[in-house]
């Protein structure tokens, strides 16, 4: 497709993973599309970040057949403790007798896909996107050099500027944590067998993912969020090493840091208004968490996964894409379940930051619950791996459409 096409059926707004992911969904689907980014190679490539990758997330990935090293994570033991004294005071094991999740660095999943999408000739700079004109039938994208595209539909990948909130009458509901994460690979000879390890230290979460070997090595993945004055203090004092074998000797002896450390400001948005059905916005254009249950990204896939269905619920039936069965349950069911995950992980570092006895007898009493409890243990597994409500074919490794309605 040459950049002369005048009508297509898409335009993905935003460079990124999910924008890569959405990019092979469209070819497989046959769509002709435009993706709209800086077109400049993502920065964080080369940070140390990680992500721990739903079951459900990593069906849609084979599907696609995006090949990339990954560790399994069979456990997750999360713990309120005091770290400086080794002092646990209340503790809940997830623990499913399978893969919880499967713990994968970004650099590797983007060169992946960086792989699996560099034949996709039709990017567009964003350096020179003008304006989007909402038209009777169509969408017009006018370019700063006087080009004009029009399009049935543009998917949103990332957040919005001001000037296009303004546009389409939306806005975000924000809040700033006034935190940063402190991201960075750790190598130490101990294994660490497959065990994710969260510690709520004096109400901050420090998270401790597995990652594969490096030669002789076990590594981890830490993300560690804390007040912005007390990382930006580890961070300028460069001595976030002798802070860790403070902090978790007692898991990993001689750790060394490999990559990193990095940081970055914590925020949380959900996207308010409503908007022409054409405007669809998934991933990071719609939500951000918190990053303490390391659900963000496959939020992402599960929007995309909807979108999927709906595209082949479209050519089956004969009818435009915002007007099938599944995007209506994307429209409906996605915003019950981003929403409340969202939330939900606002209100659980909100009573992890409270210091009050009420609040301390709370959550530990609910890490005792959620612990002895089966059921609801095994409920949070299951939203955690795919969602409760429905998992799309794609989340369950199948052709698109697949699974009916």
């Amino acid at each position: 497709m040459n950049y002369n096409d005048k009508k297509i059926d898409f335009i993905v707004f935003g460079g990124g993973i999910t924008s890569d992911v959405l990019s092979l969904m469209l070819k497989n689907e046959n769509k002709q599309f435009y993706v709209l980014d800086d077109n400049k190679n993502d920065k964080l490539v080369n940070s140390p970040r990680s992500l721990a990758i739903s079951p459900s997330s990593m069906n849609l990935l084979n599907y696609f057949e995006i090949d990339f090293p990954f560790e399994k994570l069979n456990e997750m033991r999360v713990y309120e403790s005091d770290l400086s004294n080794n002092k646990i005071k209340s503790e809940l094991v997830f623990n499913n007798e399978k893969t919880l999740s499967y713990v994968v660095k970004y650099n590797d999943l983007k060169d992946s896909l960086l792989k699996k999408t560099k034949s996709l000739k039709n990017r567009l700079e964003l350096d020179n996107f003008s304006s989007f004109e909402l038209e009777k039938n169509l969408i017009k994208l006018v370019m700063k050099d006087g080009k004009e595209i029009f399009a049935k539909n543009i998917i949103f990948t990332q957040k919005i500027d001001s000037t296009l909130l303004s546009q389409f009458k939306l806005s975000y509901k924000e809040k700033n944590y006034n935190q940063k994460a402190i991201v960075a690979t750790l190598e130490h000879k101990a294994s660490h067998e497959g065990v994710a390890y969260q510690y709520y230290d004096n109400g901050k979460p420090l998270a401790l993912l597995p990652l594969s070997k490096s030669k002789d090595l076990y590594r981890s993945s830490l993300i560690w969020s804390l007040d912005d004055y007390l990382a930006d203090d580890i961070l300028s004092n460069q001595d976030l090493k002798d802070v860790l074998h403070e902090k978790i000797g007692h898991l990993y002896e001689d750790i060394n840091i490999s990559e990193g450390p990095l940081s970055f400001d914590l925020d949380k948005f959900l996207l308010k208004g409503k908007t022409d059905k054409r405007l669809i916005f998934v991933g990071d254009s719609i939500r951000m968490m918190h990053p303490m249950a390391g659900q963000a990204w496959n939020q992402s896939l599960r929007d995309v996964s909807y979108i999927a269905d709906a595209l082949f619920e479209s050519k089956n039936l004969g009818i435009d894409l915002i007007s099938t069965p599944s995007f209506n349950s994307f429209k409906r069911i996605r915003k019950i379940e981003s929403e409340g995950i969202t939330n939900s992980i606002d209100f659980i570092n909100y009573i992890y930051t409270l210091d009050t006895s009420i609040s301390k007898g709370f959550r530990r009493n609910l890490m005792k619950f959620v612990n002895f409890v089966k059921p609801i243990n095994k409920l949070l597994i299951s939203e955690a791996e795919g969602g409760i409500l429905r998992r799309p074919s794609l989340l369950l490794g199948e052709r698109p459409g697949s699974k009916r309605i």
